[in-house]
């Protein structure tokens, strides 16, 4: 059974998730599908998948976003082994679709697990399928948001922590024409350390505007609480409290078919985030 391997990190993510989204196992029947079990669905991914989880045959796996610097995108280290499912409905184009998520792994040579996102049609027939796995414990972020009247978006998560930091990533991704279409992808960076708590927020406003993919505007708020006078700090001077906001707005173009962001987006964050490492 796959829950009882869910790491601990993985069952917050979970939690935090809300209802939308849900885990099964591979044994698990498909409701709606009599005699099939997710396994098999999960089989036109990983077509050599055994009862236990385990694969050496991966279709190929597109990564969610251009590298852009020559190197190979994350490949799944194999033989893969199936340590999540999560599945979750999805709207476009006025159909309904299920989206699935599938943890297989580590990837070669990454500190990055392997995360098929694979898209199903009504019958769960596997129409597309890309790797956003941006981290180690991964999942989705409900809720899904409405992008138009016939349309929505979904939200992956990943992240880790370490001792006084966690780095969260996130994919908005939306399905145009049968097929993951992402907008773009956001990056986190909270921060806990004696008597000082920092942390950042991605939030969404999409505005109805008729018809037609509606502005999607993502703003990432960065607040520092006031510092607790009660903890002992030795000589550190305590920092005060603030809070700033970055914002991006996309706009749908009609004429190259995808969402595109206005200005330098959120790069003044991920520049401040960079020195704080």
């Amino acid at each position: 059974m796959i829950r009882k391997f869910l790491t601990t990190g993985l069952l917050l993510l979970a939690a935090l998730s809300g209802a939308r989204a849900g885990y099964v196992d591979l044994d698990d029947p498909v409701a709606g599908h009599p005699g099939e079990s997710w396994a098999d669905v999960v089989r036109a991914i990983v077509p050599d998948l055994d009862a236990d989880g385990a694969g050496n045959t991966v279709i190929d796996l597109p990564y969610l976003v251009d590298l852009g610097d020559g190197d190979p995108p994350p490949q799944p280290q194999l033989p893969v082994s199936v340590s999540s499912i999560e599945v979750a409905p999805i709207k476009a184009e006025g159909r309904s679709f299920t989206t699935m998520l599938v943890d297989l792994g580590g990837a070669d040579g990454w500190a990055v697990n392997v995360v098929a996102l694979a898209l199903l049609d009504e019958d769960l027939k596997l129409l597309d399928v890309i790797n956003v796995g941006q981290d180690k414990l991964n999942a989705f972020r409900p809720p899904l948001l409405q992008i138009s009247d016939k349309d929505e978006a979904l939200l992956t998560y990943s992240e880790h922590g370490n001792s006084n930091q966690v780095y969260g990533a996130y994919g908005l991704i939306m399905v145009r024409d049968g097929k993951l279409q992402v907008i773009d992808t956001f990056a986190t960076l909270d921060d806990r350390w004696c008597g000082h708590e920092r942390k950042q927020t991605l939030t969404f406003d999409i505005p109805p505007a008729g018809a037609g993919f509606w502005p999607i505007t993502a703003t990432i708020t960065d607040r520092q609480a006031e510092p607790d006078p009660a903890e002992e700090c030795g000589d550190e001077v305590p920092q005060p409290g603030f809070e700033n906001t970055y914002s991006v707005t996309y706009n749908w173009s009609a004429s190259m078919g995808l969402y595109v962001a206005d200005g330098e987006g959120l790069a003044p964050l991920y520049e401040l985030n960079e020195s704080r490492y």
